[in-house]
């Protein structure tokens, strides 16, 4: 299988153990497109130019960085549907998006990824993206000073445990589009609390 590999931060301290973690399982992360920072738009651009024809790409915490760049929800909203779009784009058999990672460095930020999270899972129902959550992926892993990020090992055990889930075939999608009535619901006015917060 080959995979290609979009994201932000959390993506550039993923690659390196997802390259080793996919190979093991021989598959090959035949291309990467991360940068620190990059907010959904960056990210869209990035999708945009991957290459055609690959069996999977995945999207590394999208959403996360944009807190202090989008003014509203439904903005945000548009964004997100925007990258889901350009993924789709290049033609891969199938496009995963992994969740931003938990924020442990302030209140402000920390609700943000949670709304994210809620928003992120919703805006994707019906969409063909796969979801996985990327909270899970860092459980019991200590970040760095920051809060947010993590030290090499932290990252080559959460791209342990992301590799398998990647090349899982999806969940049967019965129930999510009800589901998402409620969660966009939830996650939509949790933006607009996050949206609400004082700008760092």
């Amino acid at each position: 299988m080959r995979v290609g590999l979009v994201g932000d931060s959390q993506g550039v301290g993923l690659r390196s153990g997802l390259d080793g973690a996919l190979a093991r399982r021989g598959h090959q992360l035949a291309a990467a497109a991360v940068q620190t920072g990059a907010t959904l738009r960056v990210l869209a651009g990035k999708a945009a130019a991957m290459p055609e024809g690959l069996d999977l790409l995945v999207i590394v915490s999208g959403g996360g960085n944009d807190g202090t760049s989008v003014t509203s929800p439904a903005r945000w909203l548009a964004d997100v549907r925007a990258l889901a779009a350009a993924a789709q784009g290049r033609g891969p058999r199938a496009v995963v998006w992994v969740g931003p990672m938990p924020a442990r460095e302030g209140l402000a930020a920390a609700g943000y990824k949670l709304a994210a999270r809620a928003g992120l899972r919703a805006a994707l129902a019906g969409t063909g993206v796969r979801w996985l959550d990327g909270f899970p992926l860092a459980e019991g892993v200590s970040p760095r000073a920051d809060g947010l990020h993590f030290d090499a090992a932290g990252y080559r055990t959460m791209a342990e445990r992301l590799a398998p889930l990647l090349l899982e075939p999806p969940a049967p999608s019965t129930g999510v589009l009800a589901l998402a009535g409620v969660s966009g619901l939830v996650g939509l006015g949790a933006l607009a609390w996050a949206f609400t917060r004082p700008r760092r």
